[in-house]
């Protein structure tokens, strides 16, 4: 009799320590997907902060080159002055004598690129 309840004892402990295993994985489980929610939640907002300081530096680097394209620039020949925008979309010539005002890309090879003539583009005389 005493074997008996043994043995009843120990199938219900083994019952009882089965069902709180189970339990324990069943808890886990939500716990796994609240913590990824969280982890994602906390990931997006990382990345929409980022965007955000991004889209303030493009705004603050395009304000500077429209600022920059704004400046004028002294025609030599004519006494004219000229807005770079101008003289970008113009070709770097004068708008009032039509005369060279900007240069632009290289005349010759830039700085860094002596000694690599076999990369460096062959520009040829315009004018």
């Amino acid at each position: 009799l005493e074997l008996s309840t043994t043995k009843m004892r120990s199938a219900i402990g083994h019952r009882r320590l089965a069902h709180i295993r189970e339990f324990v994985s069943m808890s886990k489980q939500p716990l796994l997907k609240r913590t990824s929610l969280d982890s994602y939640d906390e990931q997006l907002g990382a990345l929409t902060d980022h965007l955000c300081q991004m889209q303030q530096l493009v705004e603050g680097k395009e304000g500077l080159v429209n600022q920059t394209l704004e400046h004028r620039i002294y025609c030599g020949r004519c006494g004219c002055w000229n807005q770079l925008k101008s003289l970008v979309s113009g070709g770097g010539q004068c708008s009032l004598c039509g005369g060279r005002v900007l240069v632009l890309g290289w005349v010759e090879a830039p700085p860094d690129a002596v000694g690599d003539e076999n990369t460096a583009p062959a520009l040829s005389p315009s004018s």
